[in-house]
C-alpha cells in the first residue's frame, strides 16, 4: 500500500513540473515569436526587406541660431503639425536670457526713477531761486525809487552818511539779485546738462534691453515654406518638450515639405549586390494601416555610411543596428494619405542580381 502512494505521489509530481516546464517553454516561445516580429525579416529567401524612412527633398532644421551653449524651448508646434508660411514653428531662448531680461529692465527702471528725482530736485531748486530773484528785484525796484523820491524831496535833506547807506542798500540788493540769477542760470545749464546726460543714459540702456530681447526674435523660427512638423529625438533618445533644454546645434525638430517626400533606405554591406538602380521595388508604409506602394531605386551611396540620427529609432537588437550600410533613395509615384515625414517603412526587393 505504502509502495503504491509513493508510486502515486511521484507521478503527480512528475505531471506538475512537466507543466509548469511546458508551461515555461510555451512562454519563452511566445517572447522570441513577439522579438522576431519586432523586427523585419531581412533574410528572407525570394525577398530582401530594408529599413527606411520617408524624407522630403525640402527641410528646414529647427535649431537654435545664436552663439550661446544651451538653450530653453518656450514654444514647440506639435509633431504632425501642418503649417504655412511665416508660422512659428519653436521659440529657443538662451538658458541665460531670462535672467538677463530681468536685470536689464530692473536696471532701466532704476536709471529712470534715479534721473527723474535728480531732474525734478533741480527744477524745484530752480523755482525758488526765480522766487528768490523776482523778490531781490522787487526789493532793488523799491529802493530805486526811494531813492528817487527823496532826492526830488525839498523838505527832506539827507546826509552824506545816509546817503552812502541808501546807496550801499541799493547796491548790495543789485548785486544779490545778479548773484541770484547767475545762480539760477548754472541751475538751468545743470538741468539741461543732467537731461541729456540722463536721456543718453536711458537710451543705451534700452538698447541694451531691445539687444537682449532681440535673442528672442533671433530664437524665433519661422517656417519659410509650407509643410509639416516633425520632432527630433536628441541625443538620449528623448523627444523634445516645451520647457525642455536643447543645445548648441541641435535640432528639436523639422520642417519638411510633404510633397516631396521620397523613402531613404538602408541596405546592408553584404547585401548590396542585390541592389541595382531603376530596380522596382514595394514600400510598405508602417503605421496603424499599413499600406503598400509601388517605388523605385533611383540613387545609390558610392560609399559605405556609418549610421546617422534615424539609428536612435531602431532597437539595439535590430540587425542594423551600428552596422554600416549603403544609403538608397526610392522614389515614390504617387504618395497615400498615410505618408507622414519622419514615418518608418520598409523597402521589399526580389533577391536577384538583375
Amino acid at each position: 500500500m505504502n509502495c503504491f502512494l509513493a508510486i502515486l505521489t511521484g507521478s503527480v509530481v512528475f505531471g506538475v513540473f512537466s507543466l509548469v516546464s511546458l508551461k515555461s517553454e510555451a512562454e519563452a516561445l511566445k517572447a522570441e515569436s513577439d522579438v522576431k516580429k519586432s523586427i523585419p525579416p531581412t533574410n528572407s529567401p525570394q525577398e530582401l526587406t530594408l529599413v527606411g524612412f520617408l524624407r522630403s527633398e525640402k527641410t528646414l532644421p529647427v535649431s537654435s541660431a545664436g552663439s550661446d551653449y544651451s538653450y530653453v524651448i518656450k514654444s514647440l508646434a506639435e509633431d504632425g503639425a501642418k503649417i504655412q508660411t511665416g508660422n512659428v514653428v519653436a521659440v529657443l531662448e538662451p538658458k541665460n536670457q531670462g535672467k538677463a531680461r530681468r536685470e536689464g529692465a530692473d536696471a532701466l527702471l532704476q536709471l529712470r526713477l534715479r534721473a527723474s528725482d535728480q531732474i525734478e530736485k533741480l527744477k524745484v531748486e530752480i523755482r525758488e531761486l526765480e522766487e528768490e530773484l523776482s523778490q531781490t528785484k522787487r526789493e532793488t525796484e523799491v529802493l530805486e525809487i526811494g531813492n528817487v523820491e527823496k532826492s526830488k524831496s525839498s523838505e527832506w535833506l539827507m546826509s552824506s552818511r545816509e546817503v552812502l547807506l541808501e546807496q550801499l542798500k541799493l547796491q548790495s540788493a543789485q548785486l544779490k539779485a545778479q548773484q541770484t540769477l547767475e545762480k539760477r542760470n548754472r541751475k538751468k545749464r545743470l538741468l539741461e546738462a543732467t537731461s541729456r546726460s540722463y536721456a543718453k543714459q536711458i537710451s543705451l540702456a534700452e538698447l541694451r534691453l531691445q539687444e537682449i530681447s532681440g535673442v528672442s526674435e533671433k530664437g524665433t523660427i519661422r517656417a519659410k515654406f509650407p509643410g509639416v512638423v516633425v520632432h527630433q529625438l536628441n541625443w538620449k533618445r528623448e523627444r523634445p518638450q516645451v520647457g525642455g533644454e536643447t543645445f548648441l546645434g541641435e535640432s528639436v525638430a523639422w520642417v519638411v515639405d510633404d510633397t516631396s517626400l521620397f523613402v531613404e533606405a538602408y541596405v546592408r554591406e553584404e547585401d548590396s549586390l542585390f541592389v541595382r538602380l531603376d530596380q522596382e521595388v514595394r514600400v510598405r508604409i508602417l503605421g496603424k494601416r499599413e499600406v503598400d506602394i509601388a517605388g523605385k531605386i533611383m540613387q545609390i551611396s558610392q560609399v559605405v555610411l556609418p549610421l546617422g540620427d534615424w539609428e536612435r529609432t531602431l532597437p539595439k537588437g535590430h540587425p542594423l543596428y551600428k552596422s554600416p550600410c549603403f544609403r538608397l533613395k526610392v522614389t515614390l509615384p504617387l504618395l497615400p494619405p498615410e505618408a507622414r515625414p519622419g514615418g518608418n517603412v520598409q523597402v521589399m526587393l526580389q533577391r536577384d542580381r538583375g
